[in-house]
């Protein structure tokens, strides 16, 4: 998971930030800065954590040493209080359809708990998974 918090994004709803990133040519967009090939195979409005939310499904290639890997990612996107949640599952395009099912489960079990500290400045992005709160 990628959160960014963004000062101007502190009044943007959740709904109306699926809105906006669902129109067309707004996440291609985003997709491209890494990914020049990727495509967008599926898109649409969901919830995330009881609140709305955007998902997308894409197929792109990960290229690294010498070595290209087809990948197709789930990826769920919210808001809240000025914070930007993106939700990313990836696996080999092949695998796909089979753990599909598995990404949605985690997803639909994710939750926001506890408070995440603001920074004085922004935007500032935080990776998911580092440090405990206690810790930072």
């Amino acid at each position: 998971m990628v959160v960014t918090f963004d000062p101007s994004m502190i009044d943007v709803l959740p709904a109306k930030a699926a809105e906006m990133v669902l129109r067309p040519g707004v996440y291609e967009s985003i997709m491209r800065v890494n990914f020049a090939d990727a495509v967008i195979a599926e898109s649409g409005r969901t919830t995330l954590a009881n609140q709305d939310a955007a998902f997308f499904v894409s197929r792109m290639k990960l290229r690294a040493a010498g070595q290209e890997s087809p990948m197709t990612q789930l990826q769920y996107f919210t808001t809240g209080r000025g914070y930007s949640f993106w939700l990313t599952f990836q696996t080999a395009q092949e695998r796909f359809d089979s753990v599909r099912p598995v990404f949605e489960l985690m997803a639909a079990r994710f939750g926001f708990t506890g408070d995440l500290i603001q920074p004085t400045s922004g935007p500032t992005t935080i990776l998911a998974g580092g440090p405990p709160r206690s810790a930072v």
